[in-house]
């Protein structure tokens, strides 16, 4: 990572600043761990996607010659900047799932959307943020498998940003839902309570938030913050989701723009299996202890690359029901797919429900948009 040059140590997010003329980078704890697959991977990231290039590489590309550059040249639509498709496939992977320009013009050739999937970069002003895109069946597995909470490691150096660059960036905003995601991490952590009345209280403390942020009331969310992380509120969290809501939040997910055509079917099927039967979803939302675990490291990840994203679009509540809600619709299609595969091992099949569902919502603005932004 550019910059990155000073020894790694645990963030500490009661302690968390971030001005000053120095660049801050915070990372998932394993991020550097990833290895891609490649060709043994259950679902390439080169297929269904539009795969964008970068200036720098389209004009790199059109000055490969020979049989192997006319080939490139004619895959890319360079109206779009984009590699075409066939099939739903990228024109550049082969018959093995493997690259054939990453074959031919080896890994450092590859335009920057290839070269850093899935890590996922969130940036702020001096400040980057970097965690593992779930939608990688690799990345995905990493999350569910762990046993440890996830963390995150902080390091800094002296380069920033031009503040001409960032005019419009709140910065009180923003420190306010780093506070706020502070507390909204502690209570994901917190396993003195059940994973389902965890899930109800970060909306409940969400919601209060955005109630400041509507009324203009920025420094009243300093008391919703106190008062979410203080000694007694783990006796003001006791409520769960009810059923109906539930059904309602899944149904949602029939309005979204769909990727990939199995989806629709996998909604149904799980419809059918789980959100039929009130003691089925009860019992999803109250796994054994190594998913539930696997749900809370899967909660921490999205609440720490969607949550502070707010400071650009408002939308602190909506930003946390897309957390809350993706982790109950992965718990959801994982019970659906254990009674289908009884066989399989429980850990891969809810990395199975977790990449099948972040590729379906996170990579689209108009899927994103209608979760976040509903009323």
């Amino acid at each position: 990572m550019t910059g990155d040059r000073s020894l790694p140590t645990i963030y500490n997010e009661k302690e968390n600043t971030h001005r000053g003329l120095k660049m801050i980078y915070r990372k998932q704890d394993d991020f550097d761990t990833f290895r891609c697959i490649a060709g043994k991977c259950p679902e390439s990231c080169c297929e269904a996607w539009q795969i964008y290039m970068d200036e720098e590489s389209e004009e790199r590309y059109k000055t490969v010659f020979g049989s192997f550059g006319e080939r490139l040249i004619s895959s890319i639509d360079w109206e779009a900047g984009c590699f075409l498709q066939h099939g739903r496939r990228c024109a550049m992977l082969n018959s093995e799932n493997l690259c054939d320009l990453q074959i031919s013009l080896g890994e450092e050739n590859l335009c920057n959307t290839c070269k850093t999937f899935p890590r996922h970069m969130e940036e702020y002003e001096d400040v980057r943020e970097y965690t593992l895109d779930l939608s990688c069946p690799v990345a995905a597995r990493m999350i569910v498998q762990r046993s440890s909470p996830l963390s995150f490691t902080e390091t800094e150096d002296e380069t920033y940003d031009d503040p001409d660059d960032y005019e419009d960036f709140d910065d009180l905003f923003y420190d306010l839902l780093c506070a706020s995601r502070d507390v909204l991490l502690q209570i994901a952590r917190n396993r003195s309570l059940p994973l389902a009345v965890r899930l109800e209280a970060i909306l409940d403390v969400a919601r209060k938030l955005q109630a400041c942020y509507d009324e203009d009331r920025f420094f009243d969310m300093d008391d919703v913050i106190d008062e979410a992380s203080g000694t007694n509120a783990d006796n003001a969290f006791e409520e769960e989701v009810p059923f109906c809501d539930a059904v309602k939040d899944f149904s949602l997910l029939r309005r979204l723009e769909v990727l990939h055509p199995d989806w629709p079917s996998t909604l149904s099927r799980t419809e059918a299996a789980i959100l039929a039967d009130e003691n089925a979803w009860s019992a999803a939302m109250h796994p054994d202890r190594q998913t539930e675990t696997a749900a809370e490291n899967v909660l921490i990840s999205y609440l720490f690359t969607c949550f502070c994203a707010a400071v650009y679009d408002g939308e602190i509540f909506g930003r946390a029901r897309l957390c809350v809600s993706s982790v109950r619709s992965v718990l959801a299609i994982t019970a659906f797919l254990r009674q289908e595969n009884p066989s399989e091992g429980p850990m891969e099949l809810m990395a199975r429900a977790l990449w099948k569902y972040t590729r379906e919502v996170c990579h689209s603005d108009e899927n994103l948009e209608t979760i976040i932004c509903r009323t």
